[in-house]
């Protein structure tokens, strides 16, 4: 849905992100690797240069969710805290 929303402007009202660590593992995805195109690294980059990007970042890190006593596979180490948090932000 990122991708979607980023690429082909796709709607969306909103995009939950879980153990979202690097959008350009997407292209790595069944261990073949592809190069991202520049076109592609702009569109999921691009937004967080100079200041309007730096507030962004602030913006996104204010309105995260951190889920206590999960690591980086937070839906396996806590599954209950994980839903509860995506309903919460999606209702």
């Amino acid at each position: 849905m990122l991708r979607a929303h980023l690429l082909e402007s796709t709607a969306a009202r909103q995009i939950a992100l879980v153990d979202a660590v690097v959008p350009a593992a997407v292209d790595h995805a069944h261990d073949a690797f592809q190069p991202m195109a520049p076109e592609v690294f702009a569109a999921y980059f691009d937004q967080w240069e100079g200041e309007r990007g730096h507030q962004l970042w602030i913006r996104n890190k204010a309105d995260r969710i951190l889920i206590s006593g999960a690591g980086h596979f937070s839906p396996e180490d806590r599954p209950a805290e994980v839903a509860g948090a995506l309903v919460d932000f999606l209702t």
